[in-house]
């Protein structure tokens, strides 16, 4: 009789992994080619564990526990990546979908078992990140920027809609000693990371400056990328800053998760 509840772990686990393979499938083409490859290995990778697992070896949870998060995350990451500076054409015919569902996959059961790791926070804050852009691209295109003009746009938010996603699920239950550090580690990342964008801001718009200098003086064409990297650089301190704010606020507001 106790091996019956083992048993029925290891095929809600199965389903929910065939199913975050199932929508890799459909949503890798939004991943650039690059690393599409590194992705279907890790695709190929977590289907012959899950199957050991399945068929053979139940000890192999350890694996499978890691090679499908990773899978969500670089597949998400990697179509974040590939809408960098663009117009976002990509998010606006819904093409994101499947990747949500598969970062939606991944953290279900995590948040059943009360258990997410740092990288379950991670694979969510992509989602939300993936879900924020999508919307943006079919309601509001002209803000798309603030959240994809840069790596380091992405970043920020990633941080942050990761830490907030961990905070959140602190009200409910413990998180594990090293998931409540990394949401912290986090919160603490986003001021830093908004100054790192700032200085890289501030480079682009020095870069301008011999350009200016050449034309004996301001002109349009010239001004353009100067203006472009100080907007980044302004932009990047401000969505770090409020980043922090809003995440100590929460963390202040939230009641204290119940003991178990």
């Amino acid at each position: 009789m106790t091996d019956h509840p083992a048993r029925a772990d290891i095929y809600l686990s199965f389903g929910f992994s065939a199913l975050a393979l199932l929508f890799y499938g459909l949503g890798r083409g939004m991943v650039p080619a690059p690393l599409r490859t590194a992705c279907d290995l890790l695709a190929g990778l977590a289907l012959i564990a899950e199957l050991a697992r399945l068929f053979w070896q139940p000890g192999l949870h350890w694996l499978t526990a890691h090679l499908v998060p990773a899978l969500a995350f670089v597949a998400t990451l990697g179509g974040l990546l590939g809408q960098i500076g663009s117009d976002g054409a990509g998010l606006d015919r819904l093409q994101a979908w499947p990747l949500v569902l598969l970062c939606l996959a991944v953290w279900l059961p995590r948040m059943t078992a009360q258990a997410p790791r740092p990288v379950d926070g991670l694979v969510l804050g992509g989602a939300l990140v993936l879900m924020l852009a999508t919307a943006l691209s079919l309601s509001a295109a002209a803000l798309l920027p603030y959240l994809l003009q840069t790596p380091v746009h992405l970043c920020l938010w990633l941080a942050f809609l990761s830490s907030l996603a961990l905070t959140l699920a602190a009200a409910t239950g413990p998180l594990p000693p090293s998931t409540a550090r990394f949401a912290a580690g986090l919160a603490g990342l986003l001021p830093l990371l908004g100054f790192f964008g700032t200085i890289f801001g501030l480079m682009g718009a020095l870069e301008a400056l011999p350009e200016i200098f050449a034309q004996g003086g301001p002109q349009d064409a010239a001004l353009a990328p100067m203006l472009r990297g100080l907007g980044n650089a302004f932009e990047t301190t401000l969505i770090g800053l409020g980043g922090a704010m809003v995440l100590t606020l929460t963390a202040s507001l939230l009641p204290d998760a119940p003991q178990e």
